[in-house]
């Protein structure tokens, strides 16, 4: 069974399946999961997780091509970790001349774009 496949199983079952770092998982109603269904999704974790990946990956470039912005090479960044001055994080954000970074579960800053790094 594809990844594809196992997501619509679960959104069939009202469960959001989403990325929550690079390398997890979050599932919104989990508890309306199935142990079987549960069991195929651990086991297909990477699969599911390179499929969110690259879904994430072309509605940034989607994004970027539809507004005509500087900052669009910023774009594929976002829901990204990057290296900034004051460790890694996540890119929630872009601004003008700056974005918005999520540091861990309870710090975010902004920083120049120019100070951000993949």
């Amino acid at each position: 069974m594809s990844a594809r496949d196992l997501l619509d199983r679960a959104a069939a079952l009202g469960v959001r399946v989403e990325l929550a770092a690079r390398d997890r998982l979050r599932a919104h109603a989990a508890e309306r999961l199935t142990p079987e269904l549960r069991a195929e999704l651990r086991e297909h974790k990477a699969e599911i997780l390179a499929l969110l990946l690259d879904e994430q990956e072309h509605r940034a470039e989607d994004a970027a091509e539809r507004f005509d912005s500087p900052h669009a090479a910023f774009f594929p960044w976002l829901g990204k970790e990057v290296s900034t001055p004051l460790g890694r994080g996540v890119l929630i954000q872009v601004f003008a001349d700056f974005g918005a970074v999520v540091l861990d579960g309870d710090r975010a800053a902004f920083f120049d774009l120019e100070d951000l790094r993949p």
